[in-house]
């Protein structure tokens, strides 16, 4: 088994809001981070911090592997646009251009789609079901910890 820390990214929280990529600008291997900052809980009867627990996340191949059952806690379908989400459409790569990719496409095409849209849209929105996952401890890490 790999050692967790060798596949985690730290994501600063930007509430799933810009992250510089725009329109037909394909990132070639700008490394984003998104996500939620892990944080602690306080319990409100007793007032104490408690720790968030082990970090969890699912990939985007997950979520594309495991569509539409896994999605159905998270309380979205696949058919939301990635731009409501994001502030803006995600980029599109070389292929995704000359394939005719949707210019804004729903959360599904996005990690149904990574030659079109890259790796970089696909973890955002494997973070943003991740997050909104309730049987997923998502940290704000991106770790090789799928609990589904």
């Amino acid at each position: 088994m790999r050692d967790k820390d060798e596949h985690s990214k730290p994501h600063k929280s930007n509430q799933y809001r810009d992250h510089g990529h725009h329109g037909d600008d394909w990132d070639h291997g700008h490394d984003r981070h998104h996500g939620h900052d892990g944080t602690t809980g306080t319990t409100a009867t007793t007032s104490t911090t408690t720790p968030p627990g082990d970090a969890q996340w699912c990939s985007p191949g997950f979520w594309k592997n495991h569509y539409p059952e896994a999605w159905g806690p998270t309380g979205l379908t696949g058919n939301e646009k990635y731009s409501a989400f994001f502030q803006q459409a995600p980029p599109r790569s070389p292929k995704g251009i000359s394939d005719k990719a949707q210019v804004d496409p729903t959360i599904y095409e996005v990690v149904a789609n990574p030659q079109w849209y890259g790796g970089g849209a696909t973890e955002d929105v494997a973070d943003l079901l991740s997050d909104r996952h309730p049987g997923i401890n998502f940290t704000g890490f991106r770790v090789d910890n799928c609990p589904l």
